[in-house]
């Protein structure tokens, strides 16, 4: 009867351990909030609930054989080796709770890196594995037993979960997440100004692309625009957080961006006043009131939700999540929620993680939609948001593939090759089309790179900003302090026909680069 019972105990606590290996699984499918769903571009399938459900039934059997071979291992062959043994089954779980608490505590994710580098992280956590160790062969077996009680105890949480797990699916509201219908195209602006190709590169750093590049890497690209631009020596951009950032810009305005719902982003402003961001706040409708037709390809941001009443064409990806990276199929969902298990959003023991396999769809999903909107004379801005130089670094500039696996801050240098062969296909299109000298092109940076630090021991709060108009040959320098949060005026101006030449685009600047207020750094 004792026996029975312990093998009942050993059930029920696998059943908890399989439970808590996809905890991070359950938090991203029965806790996201409003401003988590902002982020996506559709919330949890059906399928993946079921496949979670599946899962813990799945890990529990795993973990019940292992935990009944570690009792095995003890009787015969000791407790050095049923600890070692021990210590294994524990590993999976640990980490997901590691993983899941990382989400409120960011020095026990990336941030921790970023703080005492990565043989300081490694470190850390190798002294914390030998700690637990220790502890465990020093109270040998009482301290499984125990371990296995606790577990068995909490087991009556997996059916609560997949109780939350049915209720979630069923009442999930995808049309909340549907991307609005984009405006018909009107006659143009070829009678006013000049169409403008708006580009952001998401964490494209001033200093390591322009000022103290690093001496292996070559950006033909970005130094042949240089060569016939307006070139910002000291240009800073509204915020260091994308969700603050690109809304400023768009508005011309600072704010604080709050997201709330789906399609629901809440503007707070220096002022204090705080309303939802609308179409009309950003330079889109400006566009259109002019007459003109404007297009959106960005990542990150849902501008399709946001903002498609003023938009001609628009297409965004999000920044990709575990709710989006294990595929649309139970067979996928089985498979790919496991394999989380062994990876994180920049490491796996598989080479290439699931959300850098995302990553890279994404990035080749915008490029090729930037160059069709690019080469469109029908469409006067392009607005065209890059996931590129930011993390996880997935390209190798000396093969020019998306190879990169296991990469953090020393591949920095192949994103921004990355992002100079993707100013490149736009150029090459642009130029095809018979557009690129007739265009003004303006590039810039949401914020400069967070983690330079940890790359080379700097850190500058610059960012790049360069603007070539129709018709420019040469360089020109702008070295007064320049808030890019003027590039709104700037661009209506040009739509405007307003500033068509050099001078005219130096004299602008100059008279508002003093500004303070809302242009303020």
């Amino acid at each position: 009867m004792g026996s029975d019972r312990k093998v009942l105990r050993d059930a029920l606590a696998a059943l908890s351990l399989g439970n808590i290996s996809l905890l991070q699984i359950w938090v991203e499918l029965l806790d996201y909030t409003p401003a988590d769903s902002f982020f996506l571009q559709r919330p949890p399938l059906p399928i993946q609930y079921m496949a979670a459900i599946c899962n813990v039934l799945l890990l529990g059997a795993c973990f019940f054989a292992l935990i009944r071979l570690t009792r095995m291992v003890n009787q015969r062959f000791g407790a050095v080796w049923a600890t070692l043994m021990a210590l294994a089954i524990a590993a999976i779980p640990l980490n997901a709770l590691r993983a899941t608490l990382a989400n409120y505590f960011p020095l026990l994710r990336s941030n921790l890196t970023v703080r005492i580098g990565v043989p300081g992280t490694v470190a850390l956590y190798a002294g914390l594995i030998l700690g637990l160790a220790f502890m465990v062969l020093r109270l040998r077996a009482r301290t499984f037993g125990i371990a296995l009680t606790l577990l068995a105890e909490i087991s009556p949480l997996c059916l609560l979960t997949g109780t939350f797990a049915v209720i979630k699916s069923l009442s999930r509201r995808p049309e909340l997440f549907v991307d609005g219908a984009t405006a018909s195209r009107l006659a143009g602006l070829k009678s006013k100004g000049h169409r403008v190709i708006w580009i952001i590169f998401d964490e494209m750093d001033y200093r390591l692309a322009f000022v103290e590049r690093p001496a292996n890497l070559v950006l033909p690209e970005f130094d042949a625009l240089r060569a016939q631009a307006v070139f910002a020596t000291q240009a800073f951009s509204p915020s260091n957080d994308t969700l603050s950032s690109v809304p400023s810009l768009l508005a011309g305005r600072r704010l604080m961006g709050e997201p709330t719902g789906p399609a629901r982003l809440l503007a707070h402003f220096r002022d204090a006043e705080t309303m939802p961001m609308t179409p009309q706040m950003t330079i889109f409708a400006d566009v259109r009131q002019l007459g003109g037709n404007a297009a959106v390809a960005g990542w990150y941001l849902p501008y399709c939700r946001l903002f498609p009443s003023v938009l001609a064409e628009c297409s965004w990806v999000g920044q990709g999540s575990l709710l989006t990276i294990t595929g649309d199929t139970l067979a996928t969902n089985l498979v790919n929620q496991d394999r989380s298990l062994f990876e994180t959003s920049a490491y796996s023991i598989f080479g290439q993680s699931l959300m850098v396999k995302n990553r890279i769809g994404k990035i080749q999903s915008l490029r090729r939609t930037g160059v069709r909107y690019a080469a469109d004379p029908a469409l006067d801005l392009v607005f065209l948001h890059y996931p590129i130089p930011h993390a996880p670094h997935t390209y190798d500039r000396r093969t020019q593939a998306f190879t990169k696996a296991n990469s953090l801050f020393d591949a920095y240098p192949d994103s921004l090759a990355l992002a100079d062969a993707a100013l490149g296909e736009l150029r090459a299109a642009m130029t095809k089309a018979g557009l690129w000298d007739s265009s003004a092109i303006l590039v810039s940076s949401d914020h400069y790179y967070r983690a330079s630090v940890q790359f080379d021991g700097k850190q500058d709060r610059r960012v790049p900003w360069l603007l070539k108009l129709p018709g420019q040959t040469r360089t020109v320098g702008f070295d007064q302090a320049l808030q890019t949060l003027l590039s709104r005026r700037l661009i209506e101006a040009i739509l405007r026909g307003e500033i068509v030449t050099t001078e005219q685009a130096l004299q602008w600047l100059a008279g508002r680069s003093s500004e303070s207020g809302e242009a303020g750094n």
